[in-house]
């Protein structure tokens, strides 16, 4: 973060901590001085336009007991050693191995607990223990370290039953600040706290998990070339002198490009935003192609004179997707001022004036590229995807509408979730947010009690072309109570909308329904800031709005279909395959 913490904590102030129905809930627990961490966090997300609502649970205590009604879905827990044990650390060291595992086991069943309270919470984030503030008196492990080391097999084992849980190291930033991580030692059973640039750190890596789970990660990097991907000016130096062994930073460099190519398989997107002219680009990296990533892993090229916010709104427009998602890359402090002042919501990195720094920047850099979930075949190919894209829709120019959709031969899989991976279905409940209906994010367990259960049927697709595979792109859940199916939750990917596989997708849920012998089949829709494009659907696709009590309101509203005037669809403009 470059934020200055005073202008943070200013802004925060003037801002609203209320639940509404917007707004992300939070619950903070610690047994250590973090303030104001919460206001430093709420910032974050507010760049985001993510409202919150964040709160501290009592101080010292992990016994929190869940409430019907709860409306909190995020729980951080920063839990430090040196507070379970206050100035007497190294009476550890003196006593048996029975009286440590006591205290392990008093320790874990207060977890353990607390997991237990927080199971309606769709996220909890939790700080793995350290011992980095215990000096060991042995050549050998210490007992802090021992238990620190129990008690994260634990978070680990955990974490692997429940995938809602997230832990977090804090390791480098405790290498970064040395004696000033906090900013007071343990000193006469006072507690530790954070310094400002621990609690900046730490605040920024937990709005990224929070915001990588919720559906707001970072699919694109936009870099500049000069002084970015190679140490020079191509236009003023001498090529010869590039990458060179004169160049003592080309190391610097040529880290960066494989860090770069390095980020592209794990499904970022790449784009190069330059002021250059194309074609000397385009010769230099032909020409440096030993030191240089590929000038085809770069989806996007903006190589021209036009400003750089101008040229990566093209590309946000090109690559259909919000600058939220996207991370910028320059050297210059004027082409990042200019970009932040006209793109609000973009993050930039900048490229630091002495090389040696580099390598820590770009570490840095990976950091909002990070994921909290599994990767998904689908986010290995994104790029492959984008560059699909591309040739569709010069297709789509030449043709109309109909003829576009029969010349793409457009084939969708459709059967139950368990036909598909349900780390990319849980992915689409938590990414989503334009084609959803009702906006119902839900993590892997949830997903697979539903799968499990007879009260729910949880139908998904995937899809391809003559181009190639969209991959797992849609679901809908629905709850079933004897002659009667809710749809209560349906979903797509905006990357298949325009092609009329919306509506192939309820149709053949529909057909499956009614096969069932389903009398009533309702459909909802909740209102929210991101999905007003799907407002019209149901309507669309013959269901009419029912007045009820429960949902007569501006932002709930129920569909019904009349079942019994039902057509079945004969266009063949898509062909369905059954999983």
């Amino acid at each position: 973060m470059d934020e200055n913490f005073i202008d943070i904590i200013s802004q925060t102030n003037s801002m609203k901590n209320t639940i509404t129905k917007d707004s992300l809930n939070i619950k903070i627990f610690s047994n250590t001085i973090i303030n104001p961490i919460d206001k430093i966090l709420k910032y974050n997300l507010k760049k985001k336009n993510i409202n919150t609502f964040i709160e501290d649970f009592e101080f010292d205590n992990l016994n929190y007991k869940k409430k019907k009604n709860d409306k909190f879905q995020v729980g951080i827990v920063i839990w430090e050693i040196e507070n379970i044990f206050p100035n007497k650390f190294l009476e550890l060291e003196f006593k048996n191995q029975e009286y440590i595992d006591e205290i392990i086991k008093d320790q874990i069943k207060k977890i353990n607990f607390f997991f237990e309270g927080t199971e309606n919470f769709k996220l909890i984030i939790f700080k793995k223990f350290s011992s980095y503030n215990y000096l060991a008196d042995s050549i050998y492990e210490n007992k802090i370290s021992f238990i620190c080391e129990e008690l994260n097999k634990y978070l680990l084992k955990m974490k692997k039953i429940n995938s809602k849980i997230v832990l977090f190291e804090d390791w480098e930033l405790y290498q970064k600040c040395g004696h000033d991580y906090y900013s007071r030692k343990i000193k006469n059973t006072q507690l530790p706290y954070y310094s400002i640039d621990v609690l900046l750190g730490l605040s920024f890596k937990i709005s990224l998990i929070i915001l990588n789970f919720f559906g707001h990660s970072k699919k694109v990097l936009i870099v500049d070339c000069d002084n970015t991907l190679w140490n020079g000016i191509i236009g003023e130096d001498d090529h010869k002198k590039i990458f060179s062994d004169k160049d003592i930073y080309k190391d610097n460099f040529i880290f960066a490009n494989r860090l770069i190519s390095n980020l592209k398989k794990k499904g970022v997107i790449l784009a190069i935003c330059s002021k250059n002219n194309y074609n000397d680009v385009e010769k230099f990296f032909k020409k440096k192609s030993k030191y240089l990533a590929n000038f085809k892993e770069f989806t996007v090229k903006k190589i021209n004179w036009k400003s750089k916010s101008q040229n990566i709104l093209e590309i946000a427009n090109e690559l259909n997707l919000g600058v939220s998602s996207f991370v910028f890359l320059d050297d210059s402090d004027f082409e990042i001022s200019e970009v932040k002042n006209s793109i609000k919501e973009i993050d930039c990195v900048k490229v630091p004036k002495d090389p040696k720094q580099y390598n820590e920047a770009l570490i840095q850099l990976c950091k909002f590229f990070s994921k909290t979930s599994q990767l998904t075949a689908e986010d290995k190919s994104r790029s492959l995807f984008y560059t699909q894209e591309g040739k569709r829709e010069k297709i789509k120019e030449k043709k109309t509408y109909k003829d576009y959709l029969k010349s793409l031969q457009l084939e969708l899989n459709f059967g139950l979730a368990n036909k598909f991976d349900i780390d990319r279905i849980v992915q689409l409940t938590q990414k989503t947010n334009q084609f959803n209906l009702t906006v119902m994010r839900q993590t892997k367990s949830d997903i697979l009690k539903k799968l499990q259960s007879d009260k729910f049927l949880i139908f998904a697709f995937s899809l391809k072309d003559k181009f190639g595979e969209y991959g797992t792109v849609g679901l809908a859940q629905i709850n079933l109570k004897k002659n009667h199916a809710l749809i209560e939750n349906f979903l797509m990917s905006c990357r298949v909308m325009g092609r009329e596989i919306e509506r192939k997708f309820l149709k053949e849920i529909t057909e499956n329904l009614i096969k069932k012998k389903i009398k009533i089949i309702d459909g909802i829709y909740i209102k929210n800031q991101k999905n007003k494009i799907v407002e019209k659907f149901y309507k669309q696709n013959d269901f009419k709005e029912v007045i009820l009590a429960k949902y007569k309101n501006d932002n709930k509203k129920l569909f019904r279909l009349n079942v019994k005037n039902y057509k079945k669809d004969y266009e063949r403009l898509i062909t369905v395959n059954y999983a």
